[in-house]
């Protein structure tokens, strides 16, 4: 049985025997070659003729694959299916949950919005295929620019989000302008075109304040310097007030 599971399966049996509860758990085992596999257990609790328990009986099954299954089908309906981020309803979980815990602990925390400039005129110049293989490129720097701790999201369209978990202001500016320069540095190569395409990207950037009641608060101000950005003359990081 792997470690981490022993205790909990040694409360759930004890707890069988003395409170007379059905057994029925899911708990980890290291094979020989040591590859993990999920097992199911269900027991029956079988008693002499004065009470006392004498014995369980019950099937062990092998639920790996299923497992693996679920898992995978969990995954996928936690990201979004072009971009392989966080989709807008997961990525407003984790957002909901590390809003509520830094709001307990008094950590920093700073939000990151972005959105492509002038992506209408890319999908009407190349096409919407085109459009998606930009939208893929922003992803692909994104995640590989922010910490496996951070939350990258595709919120809609060409709008994305990311969450910095214990990140102050000024870390967070330094590591937005790194993302934008990113972005403004690279070339798309499509399939059919001979010449690469050139896109930037606007971001807002609002970090947690006493004023925030909910995440909401903190996404609404982001929004706003986001919005800033964009009229301000695009291609660049504006911090909200």
């Amino acid at each position: 049985m792997h470690p981490d599971d022993r205790e909990r399966c040694d409360q759930e049996v004890q707890e069988t025997l003395c409170y007379n509860k059905p057994y029925d758990t899911v708990f980890r085992v290291i094979w020989p070659d040591s590859e993990v596999h999920y097992i199911k257990a269900v027991a029956k609790l079988f008693h002499d003729e004065t009470g006392k328990p004498v014995r369980m009986l019950g099937t062990n099954i092998d639920i790996t694959e299923r497992k693996a299954l679920e898992d995978e089908l969990k995954r996928q309906a936690q990201i979004d299916f072009l971009t392989g981020v966080a989709n807008r309803g997961y990525f407003m979980q984790q957002a909901e949950q590390e809003f509520n815990r830094t709001a307990r602990y008094g950590n920093s925390l700073t939000l990151l919005m972005l959105d492509v400039d002038f992506f209408k005129k890319i999908n009407d110049n190349y096409g919407h295929k085109a459009g998606d293989t930009v939208l893929k490129k922003l992803a692909e720097i994104s995640l590989g620019t922010f910490r496996e701790v951070d939350t990258v999201g595709r919120l809609g369209g060409e709008e994305f989000a990311i969450l910095l978990k214990e990140t102050n202001q000024e870390d967070a500016f330094n590591v937005a302008e790194r993302l934008r320069n990113s972005f403004a540095d690279e070339r798309v190569v499509l399939e059919d075109h001979t010449l690469p395409v050139h896109f930037t990207v606007s971001m807002g950037l609002a970090t947690l304040t006493i004023n925030d009641k909910t995440i909401d608060s903190l996404l609404i101000r982001a929004d706003k310097a986001l919005y800033e950005a964009k009229k301000t003359g695009r291609n660049k990081v504006c911090i909200a007030g």
